[in-house]
């Protein structure tokens, strides 16, 4: 089983149906099941200020750090850790190239 992360908020549209939030993520298994999950930024924010690298090391710990306030089944645990391990890798690229881009316009190291 597969999961893909969208990024895209979750609007609801009636009583059975999430409200928008930009805390709410939504991830979708490669069956087409969906799950929304709150707190991944957070998560992937606190990872990349304590330095850690997106490598197979931190994908317990994200996992564990998500399921601290979502459900997330034993049974489907590997495949939360291979997902947010690839959706930890592009945050991480992405604040890398930020930081980058802001050195080389200011001359400045971010802090």
């Amino acid at each position: 089983m597969r999961l893909i992360v969208s990024r895209q908020a979750i609007q609801g549209t009636g009583p059975c149906c999430t409200p928008e939030s930009k805390e709410l993520r939504l991830l979708v298994f490669s069956d087409g099941c969906q799950i929304g999950v709150r707190g991944l930024d957070r998560i992937f924010d606190n990872a990349y200020r304590e330095g850690k690298k997106p490598d197979h090391s931190v994908a317990n710990e994200l996992v564990r750090q998500l399921s601290e306030n979502n459900y997330v089944p034993l049974v489907a645990w590997p495949e939360y850790e291979e997902v947010l391990l690839k959706e930890y890798g592009k945050f991480f690229q992405a604040k890398e190239k930020s930081a980058a881009g802001n050195i080389l316009s200011s001359g400045e190291i971010p802090r």
